[in-house]
C-alpha cells in the first residue's frame, strides 16, 4: 500500500505541476488530489521538491535505459539512428507531462540533484555522439560532420517536439519518427543538386572525432 500511494501521489503531482506549475502547487493541492490530509501526505513525502526531483530522475533514467535497449541490437548507423529517433519520439509522447515539467521546472531543482541529473542528461548526449562517431569510422556517415554538433542538433530537434505535437493532429507518432529519420538520413535538399553544389565548392573540412571534444557543451535530454 505505501508504494501504491507514493505512485498515486507522484502521478497527481505530475498533473498539478504540469497544469498549475511547480511554484503554484501546494502540498495541500497534492493531498486533496489523492484524498489525504495535509498531515497524511507528509507521511509519504517530506517536501514538495522531493517529488520534482523524482520526476526528473524518472525521465532521464527512462531515456538512458530505452536508448541503450534501442541501440544494442543494431550495427548499421541508419538503423541505430532510426531506433534512437523512434525511441525518443515515443518517450516524448508517452511521458509528455514529465517532459514539459523537466524543461520548465529544472531551475527549481536543488543544486546537488540538478548536477546529478545533468550528468545523466550528458550521458545520453554522449551515447548519441558515439553512434555518430562510429558511423563516421565505418564510413556510414559523412566525414565532414562534426559528431558533437550533430548530436546536439538532433537532440534539439527531437526535444522540441512537445512544443508543437498535438495528439489530435494529422500525423501519428510513428509518422513523425519516419519524417525525422528521413531528414537525418537524406536531408531536405535534392541529392543531385547537393552533389553539384559540393563539387563546385570543393572539399569540406574533416572534423576531429576524438574524445577531446567531449563535454564542450551541456545538453538537456
Amino acid at each position: 500500500m505505501p508504494d501504491e500511494m507514493k505512485e498515486k501521489i507522484l502521478n497527481a503531482a505530475v498533473g498539478l505541476f504540469r497544469d498549475k506549475g511547480y511554484m503554484k502547487t501546494s502540498m495541500d493541492d497534492i493531498a486533496h488530489a489523492v484524498g489525504l490530509t495535509k498531515g497524511g501526505i507528509y507521511y509519504y513525502v517530506k517536501k514538495k521538491e522531493h517529488l520534482l526531483v523524482e520526476m526528473h530522475y524518472k525521465i532521464v533514467d527512462t531515456f538512458l535505459h530505452k536508448f541503450a535497449v534501442a541501440l544494442e541490437s543494431e550495427s548499421d548507423f541508419s538503423m541505430k539512428i532510426y531506433s534512437w529517433v523512434k525511441t525518443h519520439v515515443a518517450i516524448m509522447h508517452d511521458f509528455e507531462p514529465y517532459i514539459k515539467i523537466y524543461f520548465k521546472e529544472l531551475d527549481n531543482i536543488p543544486e546537488k540533484e540538478s548536477i546529478a541529473i545533468q550528468k545523466k542528461s550528458n550521458a545520453a548526449q554522449l551515447m548519441l555522439r558515439n553512434v555518430i562517431v562510429e558511423g563516421i569510422e565505418k564510413k556510414q556517415v559523412r566525414s565532414d560532420i562534426d559528431p558533437q554538433i550533430a548530436s546536439f542538433l538532433i537532440l534539439g530537434m527531437l526535444n522540441w517536439i512537445p512544443q508543437w505535437y498535438r495528439p489530435t493532429g494529422p500525423r501519428t507518432v510513428s509518422e513523425i519518427a519516419d519524417h525525422v529519420n528521413k531528414i537525418l538520413n537524406s536531408g531536405i535538399v535534392d541529392a543531385d543538386h547537393l552533389r553539384k553544389r559540393e563539387k563546385s565548392e570543393g572539399k569540406h573540412e574533416v572534423f576531429d572525432t576524438s574524445n577531446e571534444r567531449n563535454g564542450e557543451l551541456d545538453q538537456k535530454v
